[in-house]
């Protein structure tokens, strides 16, 4: 999980941009769990040079899927390897947009199918995430809902953690606790990078709120 200490105030445009990023970082890492200085020094650069939320929330996630698949990816997939793509798509993006200023790009069918989905699954979580899901308007822009989205689904698996029994979640506990580095097995982010990890193997498990369900090339 990331360090909120290190995010800057959500109260300004730089805190809302970073918390946006930084949900879809967290997503794509298969380790680490929260983001470097680093990586909050490329996201302030990114959005001091203007470039557009949508822009690069699609640049990151393009580049670290393709990163992943070739399975090329520094350790803990640090925004740095993705800056030559970043940067690319903004500046495109900063250009195109003086010319023209596009219509918010929509993602009512995949909003609508998770409802539909969602409303299909019994459980306590299924019908808080159904209830956040009827609350979320179909004219957000691409950006906004994407994030959205991620946020339900996260709100969603931690529910569903806290459905399990005691002993699965234990069991479960100990299984991803003995995957991490003993160095990290006796830092203070043991637990922390234990209850990520758990998340992401519920996920797995049932890809519901998975990502790749609806952000997909438009």
């Amino acid at each position: 999980m990331n360090q909120p200490s290190l995010l800057p105030s959500s109260d300004d445009g730089l805190g809302l941009f970073a918390a946006h990023v930084a949900e879809l970082v967290l997503e794509l890492r298969d380790e680490g769990h929260w983001l470097s200085p680093m990586d909050l020094h490329m996201i302030e650069t990114w959005w001091e040079a203007g470039y557009p939320l949508d822009v690069v929330l699609r640049a990151v996630d393009e580049t670290g899927r393709k990163l992943k698949k070739r399975k090329q990816p520094s350790r803990g997939l640090p925004l740095k390897s993705m800056r030559r793509q970043v940067e690319k798509a903004g500046e495109n993006a900063l250009v195109a947009r003086m010319a023209v200023q596009p219509a918010p790009v929509q993602r009512v069918d995949a909003l609508a199918g998770l409802r539909e989905d969602v409303s299909a699954v019994h459980g306590a979580a299924a019908s808080a995430a159904a209830e956040e899901l009827a609350g979320i308007g179909l004219d957000l822009g691409e950006a906004e809902l994407f994030t959205s989205l991620l946020g339900v689904g996260r709100r969603y698996y931690e529910a569903s953690m806290a459905e399990l029994s005691p002993a699965r979640r234990e069991a479960l506990r100990a299984e991803l606790l003995a995957m991490l580095p003993e160095d990290v097995q006796r830092s203070e982010a043991a637990e922390s990078a234990v209850s990520e990890l758990a998340l992401r193997r519920l996920r797995t498990e049932d890809p519901l709120f998975d990502p790749t369900r609806y952000w997909t090339e438009p």
